[in-house]
């Protein structure tokens, strides 16, 4: 009896370590799959969200375009010289009240400064 008992415990134990063996064969590539699964769904939620935010750029990028034309064409001297023009009705502009725009040349560098110096 003590035979048969241990028979079938042994039988139970080793039945056991093969429906875990399979199930580890099972498991592992089912992990797999379902991991290559989730990093393209993942990688396809980034794209979309990257191509996004690259047309919110591009669509911001032309309004700060559009709004550094309007601040040139606003701030124009010829314009301020109209709107004077039009309120004032076309009341005289002497010389020293006339608009000039003047376009400075690019300021040189304290490094450009020392380079002179030394020659």
């Amino acid at each position: 009896m003590k035979n048969a008992a241990q028979l079938e415990w042994k039988d139970r134990i080793i039945t056991t370590f093969f429906i875990l063996r399979y199930l580890l064969y099972i498991s592992i590539p089912a992990s797999l799959f379902f991991f290559y699964v989730w990093q393209n769904v993942s990688y396809q939620q980034l794209n979309r969200e990257v191509r996004k935010l690259s047309a919110k750029k591009e669509e911001l990028i032309k309004k700060n375009d559009d709004l550094k034309i309007g601040i040139a064409e606003y701030t124009s001297a010829e314009r301020i010289e109209g709107l004077y023009r039009k309120t004032y009705n076309y009341l005289p502009i002497s010389v020293g009240s006339r608009i000039v725009t003047i376009t400075l040349p690019p300021e040189k560098t304290f490094q450009s400064l020392e380079n002179e110096k030394q020659k």
